[in-house]
C-alpha cells in the first residue's frame, strides 16, 4: 500500500522503482496532509465511478481509498470511525500471532503484565 493509513494524504515511495514494497520510516512528522471525511468521500466516489478496474487500480495507488457502504451513512466518519476487518484479525490469527510474538520476544513478561493490569484497574470511566 502507498498510504500507510487512513488518516493523511501521505505517499510512500518505493524501496525500489517499480517495487510495491514501501519506505514507512519516518514517522508522522507533523506536516503530512490530514484527510478529512470530504477528501475521503471525492476519493471513494471517483473510485465508485471508475470505468473499469485498471482505473480502479490506479486511483486507489494514487488516493489510497476505495468505495464502501459506508461512504452511504451521512453520520459515518471514515476517517474517524474505521471499521476493523474481523477476517484478518480474527479467523486469519492476525491478533494470535501479533500476541504469539509479544509474549516469545518477552515485551510482555508478568511483571509488566501486573502493572498494566494494575493501570488498567485504576482507569475510571466516564
Amino acid at each position: 500500500a502507498t498510504f500507510a493509513c487512513r488518516k493523511c494524504d501521505h505517499a510512500f515511495c518505493a524501496l525500489v522503482e517499480g517495487n510495491a514494497a514501501r519506505n514507512y520510516s519516518g514517522g508522522w512528522d507533523g506536516n503530512w496532509k490530514k484527510r478529512t471525511k470530504e477528501s475521503n468521500l471525492k476519493y471513494a466516489k471517483m473510485w465508485k465511478n471508475a470505468i473499469n478496474d485498471a482505473e480502479r487500480d490506479r486511483l486507489v495507488k494514487v488516493t489510497g481509498t476505495r468505495w464502501s457502504a459506508f461512504h452511504e451513512l451521512p453520520y459515518f466518519d471514515m476517517i474517524r470511525f474505521p471499521v476493523y476487518d474481523p477476517m484478518h484479525n480474527v479467523w486469519m490469527g492476525t491478533c494470535k500471532r501479533i500476541v504469539n510474538f509479544i509474549f516469545k520476544k518477552n515485551f510482555l513478561n508478568p511483571l509488566k503484565i501486573e502493572k498494566i493490569s494494575t493501570m488498567v484497574s485504576n482507569i475510571i470511566m466516564p
